[in-house]
């Protein structure tokens, strides 16, 4: 039996832009995932959005930009 409860995984935010967050969100968009990419470094964002390795970018965890998605990676030293 199938279970039809099953949340397809859609969104993904990745907290940290280094070597591993880069990586992860790099192959995740690839693959066709939305990915929400936070840095504490607006170069970060803005060289991940004009290689377009994410959809959307931001500074902090401002209200609301965790609340749609699916998964969040945490990669942060």
């Amino acid at each position: 039996m199938k279970n039809r409860n099953k949340k397809k995984i859609r969104r993904i935010a990745i907290i940290g832009l280094g070597l591993i967050g880069g990586s992860l969100a790099k192959i995740l968009s690839k693959k066709g995932f939305e990915v929400i990419g936070i840095s504490k470094s607006k170069s970060t964002i803005n060289k991940a959005l004009k290689q377009k390795i994410i959809n959307v970018g931001s500074l902090n965890l401002k209200k609301g930009i965790l609340s749609n998605t699916d998964l969040i990676f945490i990669c942060t030293p």
